[in-house]
């Protein structure tokens, strides 16, 4: 194979009061039409599920690898957001890259280590060395969350660039549908947050209803201090 990888990272949820942090890393091998992946903000939830669709599509058709992490609340309470958002990258790396050399090495999953973590990870991406010219990282914020010291890749950042770079913005758009997705099932458990207008963001309803019912199991105790004391 003998040439360079590229990885493109984005996160969505790192600001909501409620609901773990999702990290999406993308590797695209031949995607076509990458003209139309355009930051998510800027996409109608209707082109934006489509497009989530093709993606699947490409992934099918081996065009495409992503890897996908979350963090739920408590963990991120307990180690706070840049932590969890650097495990959830580390995690979505990991299963990309075994995704990917399952495919382009013609490795068997028992010869791939099966668990993510900062040793496995590395394992796996010396394993890609081998095959690549070279590999790299871009992350879509001004933070590598710590990844950069823990990896044996290149990391570098901007930000905005699921704005400038099409790759990033299909990991946006995995992300957020992955959120919504299940954002929908928890607005149906817990209607009286009305999860489903607030996106989990602090809205004034939301943080209203926080103070009439109290925090879900869903919350992030640390980002609702100022407002249930």
């Amino acid at each position: 194979m003998n040439t360079p990888v590229w990885f493109y990272c984005d996160e969505v949820w790192r600001g909501p009061l409620a609901w773990p942090v999702t990290v999406c890393v993308t590797l695209p091998v031949s995607v076509p039409d990458t003209q139309q992946y355009i930051d998510s903000k800027q996409l109608t939830a209707q082109k934006r599920a489509i497009l989530f669709q093709q993606c699947n599509i490409l992934t099918q058709k081996k065009q495409l690898y992503y890897g996908i992490w979350t963090q739920s609340a408590q963990q991120i309470d307990n180690h706070w957001i840049i932590k969890a958002l650097q495990t959830a990258t580390l995690h979505a790396v990991f299963k990309v890259v075994r995704s990917f050399l399952l495919w382009a090495w013609y490795a068997l999953p028992n010869e791939l280590p099966t668990r993510p973590s900062i040793k496995a990870t590395n394992t796996l991406l010396a394993m890609l060395q081998k095959i690549t010219s070279c590999s790299w990282l871009l992350i879509d914020w001004n933070h590598t969350f710590g990844v950069d010291k823990l990896l044996t890749l290149p990391v570098d950042t901007l930000i905005k660039w699921d704005q400038r770079n099409h790759y990033i913005a299909m990991a946006s758009i995995i992300a957020k549908e992955t959120r919504d997705a299940y954002m929908i099932k928890q607005a149906k458990r817990y209607p009286h947050y009305w999860f489903e207008t607030n996106k989990w963001y602090g809205t004034a309803t939301h943080r209203a209803a926080i103070k009439i019912h109290w925090l879900s199991k869903l919350h992030r105790q640390s980002f609702c201090r100022g407002i249930v004391g």
